[in-house]
């Protein structure tokens, strides 16, 4: 889960990639998925991933604030969640661009400019037993909420990178998530 210093390209047939290795930028994933709703649990995926043992499950995309300022991001999940942000944009996950702890309840705190495009991952973490996951964020002066690419609060804020092109004519933002079951 630990990306400090990985580098990352966007493919156009799954969440972003990379070359580290035993972290999800280089796992080969059994689903992927573009969210279009909340984040809820594993809602997204063909199947109840929530139920399933030893899971990771990255979402990536791109995030564009609507305001300048310091947003928080919070999870909570069973069992550990990371989050990292692209700030400088130069497709490096510096160990300065991970928001929060690797935990079961994680936040931080990232300074943004409003109509900028940030790329990041979020990965959540299930080793056995019940699952779930909850992704939220608190921009500049205004309430935590949980992410969502169908509120239209948040219409433009969340999007896939690159957008894949059987979507583009649908307009659609969104989220891609993919999800690893590693060998047990």
């Amino acid at each position: 889960m630990n990306l400090d210093g990985a580098s990352y390209t966007i493919p156009t047939d799954r969440v972003l990639a990379g070359t580290q290795a035993n972290t999800i930028l280089s796992m080969t994933p059994t689903e992927n998925v573009v969210i279009t709703t909340r984040i809820n649990n594993w809602d997204g995926f063909s199947t109840n991933y929530g139920g399933t043992d030893h899971t990771v499950t990255a979402f990536s995309g791109s995030f564009t604030p609507n305001s300048t300022g310091i947003h928080n991001f919070h999870w909570t999940n069973d069992d550990r969640g990371l989050m990292y942000i692209d700030i400088n944009n130069d497709r490096v996950f510096q160990a300065g661009e991970r928001i929060g702890d690797y935990a079961w309840i994680g936040n931080g705190d990232v300074n943004l400019t409003a109509d900028t495009a940030y790329n990041y991952i979020y990965m959540a973490q299930n080793f056995g037993g019940a699952a779930w996951l909850r992704l939220e964020f608190t921009p500049p002066g205004g309430s935590e909420v949980r992410v969502d690419p169908s509120d239209p609060t948040q219409a433009g804020m969340w999007n896939v990178v690159p957008e894949p092109s059987s979507l583009s004519l649908l307009g659609l933002a969104g989220l891609a998530m993919l999800r690893r079951r590693p060998a047990i």
